[in-house]
């Protein structure tokens, strides 16, 4: 199943992307021109995981990506918040 990422940008200096269905390799590219198209000066970005079934490896290597940009993960499912915390503390 491919990615998709839905924008809610009602609250204001806040943007979540909304994520459904599988974070990997052929998708992290659209993933991070999301997130550098809605992060700003005055603006928190955040990735809510709560529809995402799958991470693959590089899915796994692209979300520590964006936490270490100041991307805010929300609603992740217990196994890819396992899967993150495996070996960077997160």
């Amino acid at each position: 199943m491919p990615l998709r990422i839905t924008k809610d940008d009602t609250q204001p200096s806040r943007v979540t992307l909304m994520l459904e269905g599988t974070v990997m390799l052929p998708w992290i590219d659209e993933l991070y021109r999301e997130c550098l198209k809605c992060s700003g000066l005055n603006t928190t970005v955040g990735v809510d995981l709560s529809g995402v079934d799958f991470v693959d490896e590089h899915g796994v290597t692209a979300l520590r990506a964006l936490i270490r940009l100041g991307v805010r993960l929300v609603n992740v499912p217990p196994i890819i918040d396992e899967l993150l915390r495996e070996s960077t503390g997160f």
